[in-house]
């Protein structure tokens, strides 16, 4: 597996580490809602999209693309979501790691297609703001 490949597994896993709160249930909707209930939404969608990825974990490690594909429909699932949250704090810190997300994505297509020697520094700045930006989230619907 090429280093590059290994990172899109290893994007692909940290998924799996970010599985956070777990909470279930589904509260979206256009009017207000209380942090819980957004939470509630936002990390029910976050726990089935990495419950998708780990079972197709088998596929991921073997294909980068389909690392990536299972990581954009993640990010466009907690687009959508996001975009349903009546929340505007919670909005925000789920809009920072769905960011902080697709930027790591980014990376991954870029580097892959163009690796530079500056590729590690970049891939540990990208990941540890995934880390915050989950960090906050947790922190926020904890």
């Amino acid at each position: 597996m090429s280093r590059i490949s290994g990172r899109h597994t290893a994007l692909s896993l940290g998924l799996l580490g970010l599985t956070g709160l777990g909470l279930v249930g589904c509260a979206g909707g256009a009017g207000e809602q209380s942090v819980a209930e957004a939470c509630a939404a936002i990390m029910d969608t976050r726990t089935q999209k990495i419950a998708e990825v780990e079972k197709n974990m088998a596929e991921v490690q073997e294909d980068p693309a389909r690392a990536t594909a299972l990581v954009n429909d993640t990010i466009d699932a907690l687009d959508r979501e996001i975009a349903a949250l009546g929340n505007a704090e919670v909005r925000q810190s789920a809009d920072t790691f769905t960011n902080a997300m697709r930027n790591l994505a980014n990376f991954f297509d870029t580097a892959q297609a163009s690796p530079s020697p500056d590729d590690e520094t970049k891939y540990n700045s990208l990941t540890m703001e995934l880390e915050a930006a989950d960090q906050a989230l947790n922190d926020l619907c904890g």
